[in-house]
């Protein structure tokens, strides 16, 4: 069976943009609804590798592309201007290189495929582990207030 919830309410909740009762309702849709708990740990990894992104470097083209650009749309145009040719040259260097690199990496499918399914099954152990722990410490909270 389809789950009716708003999928954009779980963008929401990761980005910690929801009324507090929202917070508490979905908490409770999430301990039972599998297909949104899939969604939301799909996301969350989805998160985690645009973070990674962050931390690339610009490859040197872009700059050049960035100048040639400038002085295409500026006002005053020099006797050097940029055509696609230069573009379609820059483009093709990037793909190479590209294909070079993913060439290089032997099983990347297989090995993108199994690092998918065992983050899945990594983040819910990690939650029963957690769960466990917490447990555990709040027995150990009673047992030492009886003490």
């Amino acid at each position: 069976m389809a789950c009716k919830l708003d999928p954009d309410l779980l963008q929401d909740y990761l980005d910690s943009a929801i009324e507090p009762l929202e917070k508490l309702v979905l908490d409770e849709h999430l301990k039972v609804c599998r297909e949104c708990r899939k969604m939301l740990t799909e996301l969350k990894l989805l998160f985690w590798e645009l973070e990674d992104l962050d931390q690339l470097e610009i490859p040197p083209e872009v700059s050049l592309i960035h100048e040639k650009v400038e002085k295409t749309l500026g006002q005053k145009v020099e006797s050097e201007t940029f055509n696609m040719g230069d573009l379609l040259n820059i483009q093709k260097n990037i793909l190479d290189a590209q294909g070079k690199f993913i060439a290089y990496i032997p099983g990347l499918k297989t090995s993108v495929s199994y690092l998918r399914k065992s983050a899945v099954k990594a983040s819910s152990r990690l939650y029963r582990n957690c769960s466990s722990l917490v447990k555990a410490r709040v027995k150990m909270a009673v047992m030492r207030t009886r003490s």
